[in-house]
């Protein structure tokens, strides 16, 4: 193998992935050498100037790419910008439903205008240079290319660029990692009332809840909302006859009636060292009778239900014994 080849895969495992022309040209690599690597498909170009190597751009998903195309933007603005909206809450690990991706989004340090360039989007937001923040490893260790603005504001600028669901998604994985505080996020949002097409940013923060683990939980906690139902308690605890313990994903205590979102990633979370996806479905099922014999009442839901309301709020109702109304 090339030594180059293996040098640039070091360096580009050193910086995150991302690595430029001039990056390549201090190992060696010239104007023909660069373009070869391109046309051969060994590199992929980010942007003018910024590469990947195209086995880490195939294997990326969506977020991941874009979150590559984020340090191909920044690290020669370093100073004067910092990731803000939908592409700083990714970077700090929001979950979402349905982010748009589109556009990297930066807000200026430098108070330069804002504006949208070569699918790059520049904000202009109330923060400095020393209210921003730098994504740590696990190991303790700042990563020197990604600057964020403060959390409360990538969340909020986030919500802003989506609509009612999607915002709540992001509010409540943001509450349930501890990357910001319900009030000072409910603060901000509300020093927003100006802010054009902003409304469904402070509805979202009266609607979020920490305690919801996944977008799925809060998506069905949404349907039980639209179609009219008490606000279920989350995370509700219960005490089994035996002593066993759990937590229901909604709970209504004086219905005596619990809900259960079923999802690939409650089933992942679940899954013990050494156990197989039938191993959890069986201990899920014990769960769920032990429950039952308590005198509560079990309904689920899975994600595709999410698409028919109707259906799940009709066999909620019946379970809590209300009438709730029709969806249009």
């Amino acid at each position: 193998m090339d030594v180059r080849h293996q040098e640039i895969r070091q360096l580009a495992e050193v910086q995150h992935e991302v690595f430029t022309t001039a990056d390549a040209r201090r190992l060696g690599y010239d104007h023909r050498g660069i373009r070869r690597a391109v046309d051969r498909r060994e590199w992929t170009r980010l942007r003018r100037g910024s590469y990947v190597l195209t086995p880490v751009w195939e294997a990326a998903d969506a977020v991941a790419r874009h979150l590559l195309l984020a340090r191909a933007v920044i690290r020669p603005l370093a100073g004067e910008v910092a990731l803000s909206h939908i592409t700083a809450a990714l970077a700090l690990g929001v979950q979402t439903w349905g982010p748009r991706l589109a556009d990297i989004h930066v807000t200026r340090l430098d108070g330069r205008q804002g504006g949208h360039e070569h699918g790059v989007a520049h904000h202009e937001m109330a923060v400095t240079r020393s209210e921003c923040v730098r994504l740590r490893s696990d190991d303790g260790v700042d990563d020197a290319d990604l600057l964020i603005v403060p959390p409360a504001h990538a969340v909020a600028g986030a919500m802003l660029l989506h609509g009612l669901d999607q915002a709540v998604v992001m509010a409540d994985s943001a509450l349930f990692r501890g990357l910001v505080a319900a009030e000072p996020l409910g603060e901000l949002v509300e020093s927003w009332n100006r802010v054009p097409e902003s409304r469904h940013v402070r509805l979202a923060t009266r609607l979020m809840d920490g305690r919801a683990e996944s977008a799925g939980e809060t998506l069905g906690r949404l349907v039980f909302w639209r179609g009219g139902l008490p606000r279920p308690e989350l995370q509700m605890r219960v005490l089994g006859t035996s002593g066993q313990l759990a937590y229901t994903d909604y709970g209504w205590d004086e219905e005596r009636v619990v809900g259960e979102f079923d999802g690939k990633v409650k089933y992942l979370r679940s899954l013990r060292e050494g156990e197989s996806a039938s191993d959890v479905v069986i201990r899920e099922k014990q769960r769920e009778e032990w429950i039952v014999e308590t005198g509560l009442v079990v309904r689920r839901l899975v994600w595709s239900e999410l698409f028919t309301p109707n259906v799940v709020v009709e066999r909620f109702a019946r379970a809590l014994r209300i009438r709730t109304r029709t969806f249009a």
